[in-house]
């Protein structure tokens, strides 16, 4: 019979994660940013699934970030040492599955979207406008807004959400099809909307992306991240003729956000692990770019 410590590490082997062989197809690129850093590390018990991070406009220095499934419809604003210094409750709201945020500059937006089973009727979008640091430590809200959404191709699993300039509106990308599936459209307060796809990637387990202000724009998968340069091009039209680059990537486990901030670097996060620190890294831009004003 076979001891308990040998089962357990049988079956710890048989859920490992494995590495999409595609991620390869793409050339690493090493001349775009400089190796992560670590410049922080989340030790408040508060967040322990940060599922989403979010570079914050109105709170310069810092970043919204939020907890995965079943955790309080809370997001914390933390600044780059992984301290928390505001933590905004969404009074009503229900955190059945958050996987990411974003921003237009001025409102938040929450994706409500996690579906491990695909198996939900519907997923929801929560939009606040962003809160600005002050006195308190901690405040209620019940001032946002939410959407309803259902996918014409059925129930899906996803967990990344980005904000499209171009064309003012919300992105989302899928998770585990073989090729991933990506949906946009307008934010409508109260609206229930059923979204179709607009395109397809051959890649897949993506957990976050982000836009910069200018059009460069990332999305990662467990093992990579996925690089595309520049645009005046609509997200759409950009994701599906394929990243221009793969940038080296400081493997996180369950590395599930990430954001870029206004000198074109990038942050990302880790949710809370037992074997290792939970970190907030950096990659550097190696050379600054121009950046426009959000607006």
């Amino acid at each position: 019979m076979k001891s308990w410590p040998i089962i357990l590490l049988i079956l710890l082997l048989a859920c490992q994660h494995q590495a999409d062989p595609r991620n390869e197809n793409y050339p690493l690129n090493n001349s775009l940013f400089e190796k992560g850093a670590v410049i922080g590390t989340i030790s408040d018990k508060r967040l322990l699934e940060a599922s989403g991070l979010q570079y914050s406009y109105q709170n310069p220095g810092h970043l919204w970030t939020h907890n995965d499934s079943q955790g309080q419809p809370s997001i914390y604003l933390i600044d780059t040492t992984g301290q928390i210094q505001l933590t905004v409750y969404l009074k009503g709201a229900m955190n059945y599955d958050w996987e990411d945020i974003t921003s237009d500059g001025e409102h938040l937006y929450i994706a409500e979207i996690g579906d491990n089973r695909a198996e939900r009727d519907h997923v929801k979008i929560y939009m606040l406008e962003e809160p600005i640091i002050g006195e308190k430590d901690s405040i209620a809200v019940d001032n946002w807004l939410e959407m309803k959404l259902t996918y014409a191709n059925g129930a899906r699993d996803a967990e990344s959400l980005m904000y499209d300039k171009v064309k003012d509106e919300l992105v989302v990308v899928t998770k585990r099809e073989e090729s991933c599936f990506i949906y946009s459209f307008t934010f409508i307060p109260g609206a229930e909307m059923e979204i179709s796809p607009k395109g397809q990637l051959d890649l897949r387990m993506f957990t976050a992306g982000d836009v910069d202000q200018i059009g460069n724009m990332i999305i990662k998968n467990y093992d990579a991240l996925f690089y595309w340069e520049n645009s005046e091009h609509a997200v759409i039209q950009q994701f599906t003729k394929g990243p221009d680059d793969r940038i080296p990537y400081q493997v996180e486990p369950q590395g599930e956000a990430l954001t870029f901030a206004p000198d074109g670097s990038f942050y990302t996060l880790s949710e809370y692990n037992a074997n290792t620190e939970q970190y907030l890294y950096v990659y550097r831009r190696k050379q600054a770019i121009s950046q426009t004003d959000h607006n």
